[in-house]
């Protein structure tokens, strides 16, 4: 955690909070990914994830 630290510049919590919110994350997808990959075909996942990744691009960079 404390290279963590120096590399964005924020203290422990932050750095807590950001690990716990990725372990949930990962913990949500990987049954959710299971049943996608059931229920769509590849092309729909990909191009489903491209557009949901253009759509945060788009909204951070509004926020930025």
């Amino acid at each position: 955690m404390p290279k963590l630290m120096t590399s964005f510049q924020v203290n422990a919590a932050t750095v807590q909070w950001l690990s716990t919110g990725y372990i949930l994350v990962v913990v949500v997808m990987v049954p959710l990914s299971a049943f996608l990959i059931r229920r769509f075909s590849t092309t729909q996942l990909f191009c489903g994830a491209l557009t949901l990744f253009a759509l945060g691009t788009f909204f951070c960079s509004i926020i930025s």
